[in-house]
């Protein structure tokens, strides 16, 4: 283990979050308007977890997932830019196809790389706690 010294080695290492959003592929299965069931796929954009996102907090009004969708979902623009989509607009997006893109969002806010603890003062009768994002 590394002593990191310096605002460089703390970028370097992680400490701090890339603006740059992860960009992502969605399948999308539905039935068009002929009642055939089709498969589309397309890119979203995910903006990376930051301090400020972990700790917003959903107003009592918001519905869970809509909120979700309009914090955690970019989509491209007619010039390929990733754009955030507001709460409204996630509000009226298609179930299936909120669905397909809530998929990819979970998976990729996963945690990766992460261990079991190993002090000896992790036992299995303390309760885990659950940071459920809302």
């Amino acid at each position: 283990m590394a002593k990191l010294q310096g605002l460089s080695q703390l970028k370097a290492a992680g400490g701090f979050v890339s603006r740059e959003p992860l960009k992502r592929e969605v399948t999308w299965v539905h039935t068009n308007e002929a009642g055939e069931e089709v498969s589309d796929t397309f890119d979203i954009f995910i903006p990376r977890s930051t301090l400020a996102s972990v700790l917003e907090e959903r107003p009592k009004e918001a519905k869970p997932v809509p909120w979700e969708l309009s914090k955690s979902l970019l989509l491209a623009d007619d010039k390929g830019k990733p754009v955030a989509i507001s709460y409204e607009e996630a509000c009226y997006l298609e179930p299936t196809f909120a669905t397909a893109i809530m998929k990819v969002i979970q998976e990729e806010r996963k945690p990766k790389n992460s261990q079991p603890p190993t002090s000896s003062s992790a036992t299995s009768s303390q309760p885990e706690s659950s940071a459920a994002t809302p």
